[in-house]
């Protein structure tokens, strides 16, 4: 290849990252202060690990977007696993607040507890688990993550209701 020709991208590369560094920076504010994980470079870890997939079609969108959901949710998850061992930071290492709207009201989420929260549902909720990662991980929409898993948009719906009344009843049961 010569230095003129160029590797054939899907046009909306630049668009998914635009996407992921909202979604990353929108996590990320959530952080207790004193952080030191930056939206850039979480996105940009996410996304060459999206782009290293070999079996992800990155022409579909939708389903890249999945993917990539589901990266950015373990890296996530694996630096906040990395703070939660840290001796000087004890329970301060915890509390990666996410999605507040998983719970109710104003409670903190967990990155680590709702990850091994979704883990048990994937057990026998395998599809409503995946319905909260597109969502809450992934920033998909309901037509979007009705597209991705092949079901009508109310079936999102009834599951997503239902997973978050499945993963408050759990996060309550580990906070007591």
């Amino acid at each position: 290849m010569t230095g003129s020709q160029e590797i054939s991208r899907p046009k909306w590369h630049q668009s998914m990252y635009d996407q992921l560094h909202q979604l990353a920076g929108r996590e990320l504010k959530k952080e207790a202060p004193g952080h030191s994980l930056q939206p850039t470079v979480l996105v940009n870890d996410a996304f060459m690990k999206l782009l290293e997939q070999r079996n992800v079609d990155l022409n579909d969108r939708t389903h890249a977007m999945a993917v990539g959901a589901n990266i950015l949710r373990r890296l996530l998850v694996d630096h906040a696993r990395k703070r939660k061992t840290l001796k000087r930071g004890g329970q301060q290492g915890r509390g990666q607040a996410l999605f507040p709207s998983i719970t109710t009201g104003t409670s903190r989420v967990d990155v680590v507890e709702l990850h091994d929260a979704l883990e048990v549902m994937e057990e026998s909720h395998s599809r409503p688990a995946k319905i909260v990662e597109l969502k809450f991980f992934g920033g998909l929409t309901g037509e979007e993550i009705s597209s991705e898993l092949n079901v009508s948009r109310s079936t999102v719906q009834a599951e997503l209701g239902f997973a978050k009344a499945w993963l408050k009843k759990e996060l309550s049961e580990e906070i007591e």
